[in-house]
Order: C-alpha cells, then structure tokens, then sequence
C-alpha cells in the first residue's frame, strides 16, 4: 500500500491539505500506512463501520467495475485479472466520459482543474 501511495504521490500533485477518505480495510488502518501517511502530512479520515453511504464514490466505482469488467471478462488467475483492471483503469481515467463531470474525462477534468488546487495551496 505503501509503496502504490508513494507512486501516486510522486506522480500527482497534491495539496498540503489533502485528505484521503476510506473504509476501516486492513490496508488503510495498518500501523505503518498510518505513520507514513503521516510522516508525508497526508490526513486520514474514516467512514464508520457498515456505512457504505458514507463512501458513495467508491462504492459507485466498485458498481462500475462489476458492470464493466467483472461481468463482462473471465479471468483464472490473479495476473490475468490485474493486467485487465490496469487497462480498465487507464480506459476509465483517459478515455471514458464521466456524466458528472459534464461527459468529459476525469484526466480531462484534472487537467482543466489542478490549477485551481495549485491555486488553493499558495493561497492557503
């Protein structure tokens, strides 16, 4: 986990604000995930326990996935499950257009907006 945050890290920009909102998940409550993200002056915040509501994007993402890939591809192996959700998710970052955000794309959307979060972090 680690590890794919540091990439994320390095390869977005990102507020000093930023906020990484998730589950009670093994992953994100470990000791060491905790204590880096904290080293880094990422905050952490919770949903509560049996509230999926509380985390409707993802739960939404995890919707679209099911749709879109699980029900659509067979896979029998991890590695052949994890080269098809690498492609899916560069299809659904650059290529496939979000209706709430107005049809475009969310590299789209990041692209016309990071500014404004660049904006934000000299002013705040």
């Amino acid at each position: 986990m680690i590890k794919l945050l540091s990439e994320l890290f390095m390869t977005y920009q990102y507020p000093d604000s930023v906020v990484i909102r998730s589950d009670n998940g093994s992953q994100f409550i470990a000791k060491n995930v905790r204590e880096y993200l904290g080293l880094i002056g990422v905050s952490q915040e919770f949903t509560h326990i049996a509230t999926p509501e509380e985390n409707a994007h993802i739960e939404a993402y995890h919707g679209i996935l099911r749709k879109e890939v699980f029900n659509r591809f067979e896979y029998r192996t991890f590695g052949e499950i994890e080269k098809i959700l690498k492609e899916y998710v560069l299809f659904y970052n650059n290529e496939r257009l979000h209706g709430l955000l107005g049809r475009i794309t969310p590299m789209e959307k990041w692209n016309a907006d990071k500014h404004l979060i660049l904006i934000k972090k000299l002013t705040a």
